[in-house]
């Protein structure tokens, strides 16, 4: 029975990597099409790292931190946004919720436009897309 049951857990997590690997490959193919249809060379590119708490106890990225609504000890999400000028959205990530906002906006913002540069601009050729950054917070 202890057996069996090892190997079950073995198929389920086999089962959700591959799940992830297949979402994973859906998400860049319809940023790359997002991407070559919404920027172009040179464009301005928008990027906004926001947070969503919740109630539930069973998300993986879900984490205790900064909350800017004032909620205390709830987990959250972080999310990113990467828009073209007229907002158009091009790009989604999804961080754990102990992310530091203006500690790792840069970082986060700099991954997504890499990758939609990537996508955008064809191997190994940069396609010009620069990132503007900002915060309500700073303003």
């Amino acid at each position: 029975m202890e057996n069996s049951e090892s190997e079950l857990q073995r198929l389920r997590a086999e089962n959700e990597r591959l799940r992830r690997t297949l979402t994973a490959e859906r998400q860049e193919a319809i940023e790359r099409k997002l991407a070559a249809r919404h920027l172009k060379e040179g464009a301005l590119a928008l990027y906004d790292l926001s947070s969503s708490y919740f109630e539930g106890t069973h998300c993986p990225l879900g984490k205790i931190g900064h909350n800017r609504d004032g909620k205390k000890n709830k987990l959250q999400v972080n999310y990113g946004l990467l828009t073209n000028r007229a907002g158009c959205p091009v790009a989604l990530s999804v961080y754990e919720g102990n992310t530091g906002v203006c500690q790792d906006a840069h970082a986060a913002g700099g991954q997504a436009s890499g990758r939609v540069r990537a996508r955008a601009g064809g191997a190994g050729r940069r396609s010009g897309h620069d990132l503007t950054e900002g915060d309500r917070a700073a303003a």
